[in-house]
């Protein structure tokens, strides 16, 4: 029997239970202590505004403010009529003529939540190893579990989503918390109850006259069933109302090129030429790779051939005879976008920004203690203020102006720094998590003006991997490089994405490997350039956007797979944006197991089930219990063996049996019979 992953009446009416008084002044969930007293929801005269914003969005504004101090709260609560979502934001501000008092532990969400029996299921986020990406269950307890990120980025060793079931069945709550910065979340039970604390990590500050702190954007999804419900229930709410959406459609399924490999001599993309991107679009093309976009990455600006000397964002000469333009050019006239690469918030020693502008960079005095990981790429660093008004406006009309100019299709941004101890080195006496919040603010409004001032641009976000992926982030762009580990790495890969299938359905996967001949892989640290997209590749990699890793200059017949499995691959990208998604194997990264899958679109009675096996699985088939309609007929089909087969629902939900090789895979097409 296929799940209803709809939104249903119950839903709504736990959310209603839970949330019953979040949109009115006192029953705002938010505290601070303000001076001595602490204060929760809005304790002042208030006013409250309402606005339909369209069909599916309410925006209920409530402002308040203190007449002693003139400090005030505008709370922004976005209520969805198509989902039980609820969300709000924060700000304080000081509309008065002197200092306010202290205002200390600000947080956006202090409340209780009649989820008896309390399990939580949190995420380790991009934790720089093949670890990475895992979900853990915790029973809740009196004693409170913190949770918080490493060194200022959202999901870097910790991640800012996560789901709260009862152990009795029933139903639970997916909570996300949008600071793309320090958060920091504490839950425990209570009473048959959890409770929650978040909010940024670390706030004991006082606002100057004009100034305003936010917190962050919290999400709440009510739901009612298992978490695979609420997994497909957050995943549809994802895709109606969060991703991006570019002349009014999601983002398409893209396959996407690099040119030159990497070598000592030129690493990353430094050896790139206008004249070697034009030969790998042609080449490409001749070997019958319908690609979509080519991908430009560090290393095409003037930074002497090390990438990680940004801050002169001007192109490499003579690479670039006729600037990025010439490139967009040459993508455009093979029907392909141009996705280019940025680091705007990290700026190397001696480069044109640092040089013309030191009065706008955070510096720090923290080399010691973080030497020795791969977050650190350049310690001679320092971190752009976003929080700076002056620097901001600069940094923003330089990168728009270069979209503009160059006609850029994606703007890619990376953040290879540690923000947190930039902004607690340069903190003023008493203002503990000011330069963070006005960072992260100016950070947003950032993006925001990129994509006003450029219709139809679409941004990559990136940091160090997938270290900055909070909602607030997701709002504005979409994960294409999720991780910096595990590229060729299958079983590693397979855990990964379906940690992003559940919370973040779009994003990129390698169509690479990096196997030993006795079947190992390699280490991360290692690079082998050479290796060749093969079919296995594309059932590992099995993502709405993957990226080709054969070089364009090999022989034709590398090239066989590739032209064998795009467009299946193309078929299944499409799919899975509009599917529900089923994990028919238990969550594991090991390559003597099967990973089967199931993504399925009742609405249009379509879907796919994919098998793969690990190249030492030595178990020869798999029995699966995928999810159909029991009294339909389906017909599958498997496009790279010709099969066809029809099966009714009944039969089908009674176990499915596929039988594969090691290191091998299948996909299997259905479509319900009308």
């Amino acid at each position: 029997m296929i799940p209803d992953n709809r939104p249903q009446k119950g839903d709504f009416d736990l959310l209603r239970g839970f949330t019953k008084d979040f949109c009115t002044p006192t029953g705002l969930p938010i505290s601070f202590f303000y001076g001595k007293e602490k204060l929760r929801g809005i304790p002042w005269k208030t006013e409250t505004t309402w606005k339909r914003v369209d069909a599916n969005l309410t925006l209920t504004s409530i402002r308040g403010t203190d007449p002693a101090t003139q400090l005030e709260i505008l709370a922004v609560c976005e209520q969805y009529e198509d989902f039980p979502v609820l969300e709000w934001t924060v700000y304080l501000t000081n509309r008065g003529m002197a200092n306010t008092p202290p205002i200390r532990e600000l947080l956006g969400l202090e409340a209780a939540f009649d989820i008896p029996a309390p399990i939580l299921q949190y995420g380790n986020g991009d934790a720089v190893g093949n670890d990475s990406f895992e979900f853990f269950d915790r029973p809740l307890s009196e004693e409170p579990f913190e949770m918080q990120p490493s060194q200022g980025r959202c999901c870097d060793a910790a991640f800012p989503y996560m789901r709260i079931l009862s152990a009795h069945g029933g139903k639970g709550l997916t909570l996300s918390i949008g600071w793309p910065g320090q958060w920091k979340a504490a839950l425990w039970e209570k009473g048959e109850k959890a409770h929650i604390q978040a909010g940024q990590a670390k706030t004991d500050l006082y606002l100057k006259p004009g100034e305003t702190v936010r917190t962050p954007r919290m999400t709440v999804m009510a739901f009612e069933g298992d978490e695979r419900r609420a997994a497909n229930l957050w995943r549809r709410w994802y895709m109606a109302h969060v991703i991006p959406k570019n002349n009014g459609s999601c983002t398409k399924p893209m396959l996407i090129i690099h040119g030159e490999q990497p070598t000592k001599e030129y690493p990353e993309h430094t050896g790139y030429t206008q004249e070697n991107i034009e030969k790998a679009l042609e080449a490409y093309r001749d070997r019958g790779v319908k690609y979509d976009a080519f991908w430009l990455d560090a290393g095409w600006y003037d930074c002497g051939r090390i990438w990680q000397h940004t801050g002169t964002w001007e192109e490499r000469q003579p690479n670039y005879p006729e600037g990025m333009l010439g490139v967009q050019r040459r993508c455009a006239s093979h029907g392909a976008k141009l996705i280019l690469w940025f680091e705007p918030e990290r700026v190397y020693e001696g480069t044109k920004l640092a040089l013309e502008h030191p009065e706008w960079l955070l510096k720090k005095n923290c080399d010691s203690e973080l030497k020795g990981s791969r977050s650190v790429y350049a310690p001679e660093s320092s971190l752009f203020h976003m929080g700076n008004p002056e620097a901001r406006a600069y940094i923003t009309d330089l990168i728009c102006d270069f979209i503009k100019k160059n006609r850029i299709d994606w703007y890619r941004q990376d953040y290879n720094i540690w923000p947190l101890k930039h902004w607690q080195a340069n903190e003023e006496e008493g203002r503990i998590g000011m330069i963070e919040n006005q960072y992260i603010q100016g950070y947003l409004e950032f993006w925001d003006e990129i994509l006003r001032r450029n219709p139809g641009v679409q941004i990559d976000a990136c940091a160090s991997g997938g270290r900055r992926n909070d909602l607030e982030t997701m709002r504005r762009s979409v994960p294409l490089h999720y991780s910096d580990i595990g590229y060729g790495n299958q079983p590693v890969k397979m855990g990964f994405e379906q940690t992003m299938h559940d919370w973040l359905p779009y994003f990129k996967s390698h169509l690479w490997s990096w196997e030993n001949p006795d079947g190992s892989y390699l280490n991360d640290e290692n690079y082998q350039p050479d290796t060749l997209t093969d079919a296995y590749t594309f059932y590992t990699a099995l993502a709405p956007a993957v990226t080709i890793m054969t070089v364009y200059s090999r022989e034709d017949e590398c090239f066989e797979d590739i032209r064998r499995m795009q467009d299946t691959w193309r078929r299944a990208a499409d799919l899975m944006l509009r599917s529900d998604f089923y994990p028919l194997t238990p969550y594991h990264k090991d390559p003597s197991k099967w990973w089967c899958r199931q993504f399925d679109s009742p609405e249009h009675g379509d879907g796919f089930l994919l098998f793969a096996t690990g190249n030492r699985c030595t178990q020869k088939e798999q029995r699966v219990y995928p999810f159909f309609d029991e009294e339909a007929t389906y017909v599958f089909e498997n496009e790279q063996t010709g099969e066809r087969k029809e099966l009714s629902g009944k039969k089908a939900t009674e176990g499915i049996v596929e039988t594969l090789a090691p290191r091998s895979g299948s996909i299997w097409f259905y479509s319900k019979q009308k």
